[in-house]
């Protein structure tokens, strides 16, 4: 079940999100299937390599604005909300109202998280969160401490110890997730492995096995391991020896694996264990996972967290007219109209399969045949909008 929650292609022939696909293909789409919700940019840990770095604890969404957009997300027919950031989505003062708004609205709710609030609302976020996601990045405090810097007494402990809470109450699934750190040394610093240049560098990833034994050892249900991306989100290629470290690693985890715990590992590892260009050009024009999508965040509307923050492809600001409303208008669709994936997402998507696919029916469609209704239709994982 947890590896089917990363087969984003299979997830997008569900049933229960069958009537959103047919909409986009016949053109007649009124509103996202799924949003990518920054309630806060607020952070309480300061990590080095964080992508959002130059957007953090600038704003958040007031309260009452965020209290009605639960209500316009599922009046315009949203299957699914992400509380992520930006910044830390737990850090705002309004938590945890908005996650038990959109559960009683019948959305689907998925939290990224830092771990470090977890117990302060422990009682929603197993009640009504679908999954929680914590990133953690390492399988030792030492690490843990240089790769998520933050104030907290025995921090690396307390993540874990709140994920250990929530993993014996917990509805919904649970996830320990690792990213891959590949950070230059300099003057007196020690490397532990190199960049594909032959400079020393620091990684995590010696800490891969360990990470999972710990997942597996508070009761998570999937331990997630995923690579870097730069400031541009492209992804950092793999030295030899980084991926010998990886190997090395994963054979560690697959020993780990049960029907009840799952190692997941992204496209974008395999990518990395063969190829050294991080490039991915697109041939289609218009990205039918932005229609199926979007970001809203305290700074405005993004297209996908890909270009959160860019002044360039945002959509406009949070609306002050109910977004089901706004999110029909001629000037959101002019902004949209913007993003052209051939010129701007020459980066490795983890939505190009499925773009690939929805650009095929629509064709086919445009020329009278009805392909989408002779596919089979996915119901595993059951009602799991999160494509």
């Amino acid at each position: 079940m947890e590896r089917d929650r990363f087969d984003f292609l299979r997830k997008l022939f569900q049933g229960n999100i069958r009537p959103q696909l047919e909409a986009y293909v016949n053109d007649s789409l009124r509103s996202p299937l799924l949003i990518e919700f920054d309630p806060t940019t607020a952070c309480n840990f300061a990590c080095p390599e964080c992508i959002s770095a130059g957007l953090l604890n600038k704003a958040s969404i007031p309260s009452e604005r965020i209290a009605g957009l639960m209500s316009e997300f599922a009046r315009g027919g949203v299957k699914g909300i992400i509380f992520i950031g930006g910044g830390e989505p737990l850090a705002h003062k309004c938590m945890p109202a908005p996650l038990r708004d959109a559960h009683n609205f019948g959305m689907a709710v998925g939290l990224t998280t830092n771990g470090s609030l977890i117990e302060r609302h422990l009682d929603t976020i197993a009640e009504c969160v679908d999954w929680t996601r914590v990133s953690v990045d390492a399988g030792t405090a030492t690490t843990f401490d240089s790769v998520r810097p933050n104030h907290l007494v025995k921090g690396f402990d307390r993540v874990l110890g709140q994920m250990q809470k929530l993993a014996a109450v917990k509805r919904g699934a649970l996830g320990y997730s690792f990213l891959i750190i590949q950070r230059r040394v300099c003057g007196s610093e020690q490397g532990n492995a190199t960049a594909p240049n032959g400079d020393a560098i620091f990684t995590n990833a010696h800490e891969i096995g360990e990470a999972a034994r710990r997942a597996k050892e508070i009761g998570c249900d999937y331990f997630e391991y995923k690579p870097m991306v730069d400031s541009a989100h492209y992804l950092m290629p793999f030295s030899e020896d980084l991926r010998a470290i990886v190997r090395e690693q994963d054979a560690i985890c697959r020993r780990l694996e049960t029907d009840d715990f799952a190692i997941i590992a992204p496209a974008s590892m395999e990518l990395l264990s063969v190829a050294d260009d991080p490039r991915q050009p697109k041939k289609y024009a218009t990205c039918p996972a932005m229609e199926l999508r979007t970001l809203v965040t305290p700074s405005g509307v993004y297209p996908c967290p890909y270009h959160r923050g860019r002044e360039d492809k945002r959509l406009g600001p949070v609306p002050e007219m109910p977004f089901d409303i706004w999110w029909q208008s001629d000037e959101r669709k002019r902004a949209m109209a913007r993003t052209d994936p051939r010129t701007d997402c020459n980066f490795y998507c983890i939505r190009h399969r499925t773009n690939v696919v929805v650009h095929a029916l629509r064709d086919v469609q445009e020329e009278g045949v009805d392909l989408l209704s002779r596919i089979e239709r996915s119901e595993c994982p059951p009602n799991d909008p999160f494509f």
